[in-house]
């Protein structure tokens, strides 16, 4: 039933970007040429620790060599669940993604952050993970 929550949310997300934004005319890339971009997360770093009640500061710039449409950043628990998504709709060759995300975990666990970049309209997308850390509240 969560996997099913989580596919859901993930694919709203997903459809919401697409369909929310004008296509222009721009060229088309051969479909040999695979589409991709260049993702930089500036924070959180790899394997970050995070308290229960910590703000998870979200930023990241994306750079391609054409117009994206936008990109996501998702942060998922072990078994694959949604705990925070967040959308930056912007069209352009260079995305700066700044989104905030409170921890609520109360236990120690490994979490994945997912950048996703929409490079078309035709469904193209790059992605980039990385994982942070949240610890148990010690009394």
């Amino acid at each position: 039933m969560q996997l099913i929550k989580t596919l859901s949310t993930t694919f709203l997300i997903a459809v919401t970007t697409l369909l929310s934004c004008r296509k222009d005319n721009t060229t088309t890339k051969p479909e040999h040429e695979k589409l991709s971009a260049t993702i930089n997360i500036m924070s959180p770093y790899p394997n970050q620790v995070f308290k229960y009640g910590d703000t998870v500061k979200i930023v990241a710039d994306v750079f391609a060599e054409t117009k994206m449409h936008g990109c996501n950043a998702i942060i998922l628990n072990q078994r694959g669940d949604t705990l925070f998504s967040a959308n930056a709709h912007e069209h352009g060759s260079s995305i700066r993604l700044e989104k905030e995300w409170i921890n609520n975990i109360v236990t120690t666990n490994t979490l994945t952050l997912k950048l996703i970049c929409f490079m078309d309209h035709d469904g193209n997308t790059c992605e980039k993970t990385q994982t942070i850390q949240t610890q148990s509240e010690q009394k």
